[in-house]
């Protein structure tokens, strides 16, 4: 898969994907993208399709994720500061080790597999848990 790039700030290539400081992805597909440490700070990734995708150790501070499909995604170690993840799908996200200081999780689903940072309260942070078994 190629994209041309968006707002010439990011570029879409093979399976290597880098978006600095406020670049636009709203509603991309990026199913099982290996976006591990990209720098998407201020991403608007508005309704993303991360199924999959591989975002170990991505500095993801202020991204929009608001409403994005992240079921399955590795979020090890990322840091997503500040990040908007509301009615975000985690459910089998793995989030350990993610910084989610200031992260707004109002709406956003998850279940049994999903993974939190240790101490990490998400039905304390608006999350809400859920069993349903995702769906691909």
């Amino acid at each position: 898969m190629r994209m041309q790039t968006i707002e010439i700030r990011c570029q879409y290539t093979g399976q290597a994907l880098w978006v600095v400081f406020g670049g636009t992805l709203v509603g991309a597909d990026l199913e099982g993208a290996d976006l591990q440490r990209a720098e998407l700070f201020e991403a608007n990734l508005l309704g993303a399709n991360l199924l999959r995708a591989d975002l170990r150790l991505a500095l993801l501070s202020r991204a929009d994720l608001e409403g994005s499909d992240l079921r399955e995604a590795n979020l090890k170690g990322a840091d997503l500061t500040g990040a908007n993840l509301r009615g975000a799908d985690l459910r089998g996200a793995d989030l350990s080790g993610s910084a989610l200081r200031q992260a707004i999780f109002q709406q956003a689903i998850f279940d049994l597999w999903t993974v939190w940072p240790a101490g990490f309260d998400p039905e304390a942070a608006g999350a809400r848990y859920t069993l349903g078994i995702p769906q691909h």
